[in-house]
């Protein structure tokens, strides 16, 4: 499974869990929303992913 994690904020314990755990099942993508992005590459990120969890 392909997931993207979007995160608007530094993550806590918790959805770092989350994350190792999606790391260990299939391949994750982290974008931190934070910083300045190539929003084109991010649309074709997302498209191209199964699951997209913002936190």
């Amino acid at each position: 499974m392909n997931v993207v994690f979007l995160l608007k904020e530094e993550p806590d314990y918790t959805i770092r869990l989350i994350m190792e755990e999606a790391s260990r099942q299939g391949e994750i993508t982290v974008v931190d929303l934070r910083e300045d992005q190539d929003y084109d590459a991010l649309v074709e990120t997302v498209a191209a992913c199964d699951l997209v969890l913002t936190w």
